[in-house]
């Protein structure tokens, strides 16, 4: 099995938020990608006097074709993190007060099923990657990883507030 790792998209912010909206407009976008969605770790920890700590992990997957699987992964790291009371549109509403750092990674696996899995399916599997998949590997299928993760990265940069509506890339896929 071979894997084309992509860039990493990361994200850091400071400052107010709705956190309880965030997570789910996040998860929510997994769902309206059809993508196998897990949730790996989410720790919290005790408050110290500067604020509470979270972690989380998600991985999500969604098969390609039957030789590329997509994978994107996103690993949140929220620190100093308190609840807060503010006035929107002339209601009070909780949210969170926050340094903020979320690193987003797609890969693609490839040979997920392990077809190729003997001595002779390997040579086969090289011949298929060199000749007859890389094409399709190189202009389509990481293509279209790269570009859901930077859609992702721009999903929660508008709700942090930090970008402007919509991106230049969101007709490509």
């Amino acid at each position: 099995m071979e894997v084309e790792k992509g860039t990493s998209f990361i994200i850091k912010y400071k400052g107010i938020f709705d956190m309880d909206r965030l997570y789910i407009v996040c998860r929510q976008w997994f769902e309206d990608k059809l993508m196998e969605f897990h949730e790996e770790t989410y720790k919290y920890k005790v408050p110290s006097p500067l604020g509470s700590e979270y972690e989380l992990a998600w991985k999500a997957w969604r098969k390609l074709d039957e030789y590329a699987k997509m994978w994107i992964n996103v690993a949140w790291k929220l620190w100093e993190a308190t609840e807060v009371e503010v006035m929107v549109d002339g209601k009070r509403k909780k949210m969170e007060k926050a340094r903020v750092r979320i690193v987003i990674d797609w890969k693609i696996d490839l040979d997920y099923q392990n077809r190729f899995d003997s001595p002779f399916g390997r040579h086969i599997n090289r011949f298929y990657l060199k000749f007859v998949y890389k094409k399709k590997l190189d202009n389509l299928v990481t293509d279209m990883a790269h570009y859901k993760a930077l859609e992702l990265q721009t999903l929660i940069k508008e709700e942090l507030a930090m970008a402007t509506r919509g991106n230049e890339f969101a007709s490509v896929w």
